[in-house]
Order: structure tokens, then C-alpha cells, then sequence
């Protein structure tokens, strides 16, 4: 028996099927409007094919996206739907050096990239505390000679060539580091100040000596801020800041030594502050409060452990 379907139900259907469909399509379409990339990444002696993992970090209108994805075994990526921006690219793999690739992406453009990876090489050291005993559990990092193009926030998404490790112990670590890149290696840990290296570069395994950093505790001192009548002044803003110039910093990003070169703290209820693991340098006291005057104090080292109050004048009300 043969049943007859209205226009109008068929309508209906019809109606209610695109309506479902309509996220999908809007979904598909939207994957395949803006900019794209894709390449390949090989061994640079063989050129056989690897499956690494690419960072991207791309800075567009609306900020800072990043995306994670790994190669598929034949070597080959593709990342599409960009917006216009600069790109930042990273590779991961296991036993080979770290690569970058940094450019501007126009609207709707597509942009190959090819990556040659080389095998990484290993740095092994020691990390010791002053008295010449293992210090375990330090964090390990490798930093490489900035290079002025590239450097800032967008580059630092994906710094997987930092490495990373800890120290075991014995206070021993191994890192992988680039072999043709000049490097430092930059050891930390929360009970001392950090440490550096001199920059160096991969040496032949013949001439390779371990490394051995030597952290500090540094010194620590308290003092206090004060108005003219000796009442204390909570919340005043403290401001410890190296006078002398690390050359490092100019071609390394080392972390340990930016926290070194400035270090801040607030006065409490009692106006009191007080700082610790200080390098033993020339530094200069800020101390900021916004209804007084700021005091600016020389310190030609850190080794007093308590300082004379900081008198704060009250600004008038026009310096409000």
C-alpha cells in the first residue's frame, strides 16, 4: 500500500535536517578560512622522516594563541585556520637538537617550513653548595645567546630546548644542549642563589670536562620605613635593584640573574621588610609610597643584616 508524504511535511524535515547540519557546515568552512602552514621535518644528514612535536605560538590582534601537535610518521604537518600574526614554531624530539622557525603571516597566506633536525649532544655536571657538598633537586636549565630578532615573550612560548632536569643525589645532572649554539647552563634551587656558567659551546667528547656550578645562600637583611613623627608605614613599596651591569643579561635571558638584578617587597603593618638570598653586589634601595616622598639608598654591599629606618617626607598635595 502506497502512502503519500505532504510538500508540506517534506518541508518540515528538510527545515529541521539543515538546521542540525548548520553548526557542522559552519564548523567545516570555518576550519579552512585564514592562514596555513605546513611542511615536512627530516633528519638533516639522512633526511629520513621524523615524527617530532611542533609548538606554535602565534600573536595576532586578539593576543597570544598556541597550539600543540605532533608530526605524523612520514614527517609531513599542516596547521590551517590562522589568523594574520606573527608566528613563532618549536620542534620536540627525543635525542635531537631543538629548531625554530620565527615570521609574519599574512591574511589567508600559506607558508611551507622544512625543519633538519641534528642529534643534540648531552652537558654533564655537578651542582654544589658552598661547603663543596651535592646540593639535590636543582633545577637545571640551558639558555642559549638571544638573537635580537627573535627574542621576547612570543619566542619564550615554547622553550623546550631549556631542558629542564633536576640534579640527583650526588648533585650530577646531564642536559641535552644544541650542538653548533653557544649556550650557558643556569642552575637554581630555593635554598640558594643561582648560578651560571661562562658562555661555551659543544666541545668534542675528548675535550668535554664536566661542569660544576657552586650556589650561594647569599645574605639577608631587614629594615624599616617610618614617617618623620616615627610612625610606620605599612605598604610602602621596597625595591632592591643591582647597580652593576651583567653583561650575561645583554645575551642571555637567564632567569636567575633577572631575579638577582631586582627584587621587591611591601612593608607590613609594623612598616617592616626584609629580604633574603641577596647577591653580595652594589645595589640601590627604592622605597615608594604613594602619599610620601620617594628615599633612594646606596648600598655599596648586602652584608648588613639590619638597616637604619627609612624617613619618608610626606608629599604635598599637589604631588598626590
Amino acid at each position: 500500500m502506497t502512502k503519500r508524504i505532504s510538500l508540506t511535511f517534506l518541508a518540515t524535515i528538510l527545515g529541521c535536517a539543515l538546521a542540525l547540519l548548520a553548526p557542522l557546515i559552519g564548523f567545516t568552512l570555518g576550519q579552512n578560512e585564514g592562514g596555513k602552514i605546513f611542511g615536512r621535518v627530516i633528519e638533516r644528514d639522512t633526511g629520513r622522516s621524523l615524527a617530532a612535536e611542533i609548538g606554535l605560538a602565534i600573536r595576532d590582534k586578539d593576543g597570544v594563541t598556541m597550539k600543540h601537535l605532533r608530526v605524523s610518521e612520514q614527517g609531513q604537518f599542516e596547521i590551517a585556520g590562522l589568523a594574520p600574526g606573527q608566528v613563532h614554531l618549536a620542534t620536540r624530539l627525543a635525542g635531537y637538537a631543538v629548531e625554530h622557525h620565527s615570521f609574519s603571516l599574512s591574511e589567508g597566506e600559506t607558508r611551507q617550513i622544512e625543519f633538519r633536525l641534528i642529534a643534540a649532544g648531552t652537558a654533564q655536571g655537578t651542582v654544589h653548595d658552598p661547603a663543596g657538598s651535592p646540593v639535590a633537586d636543582a633545577q637545571i636549565r640551558v639558555i642559549y645567546a638571544g638573537d635580537p630578532g627573535a627574542r621576547g615573550a612570543l619566542a619564550a612560548t615554547y622553550q623546550w630546548e631549556m631542558g629542564e632536569v633536576r640534579s640527583d643525589a650526588l648533585g650530577s645532572f646531564a642536559v641535552e644542549v644544541h650542538p653548533e649554539r653557544e649556550f650557558i647552563v643556569e642552575a637554581s634551587h630555593p635554598a640558594f642563589i643561582g648560578e651560571i656558567t661562562s658562555p661555551m659551546r659543544f666541545a668534542p667528547t675528548g675535550s668535554r670536562a664536566p661542569l660544576r656550578l657552586s650556589l650561594s645562600r647569599g645574605s639577608s637583611f631587614e629594615g624599616e620605613v617610618r614617617d618623620e613623627n616615627g610612625v610606620p608605614i605599612p605598604g610602602a613599596q621596597v625595591r632592591l635593584m643591582e647597580t652593576e651591569e651583567r653583561t650575561e643579561l645583554q645575551r642571555f635571558a637567564s632567569i636567575e640573574l633577572l631575579k638577582q638584578r631586582l627584587k621587591t617587597t611591601v612593608s607590613d603593618a609594623d612598616g617592616r621588610f626584609r629580604f633574603d638570598q641577596v647577591h653580595p653586589a652594589r645595589k640601590t634601595l627604592i622605597i615608594t609610597h604613594p602619599k610620601y616622598q620617594p628615599v633612594r639608598r646606596m648600598m655599596e654591599s648586602a652584608s648588613e643584616q639590619k638597616l637604619a629606618p627609612a624617613i619618608m617626607a610626606p608629599k604635598s598635595r599637589n604631588e598626590r
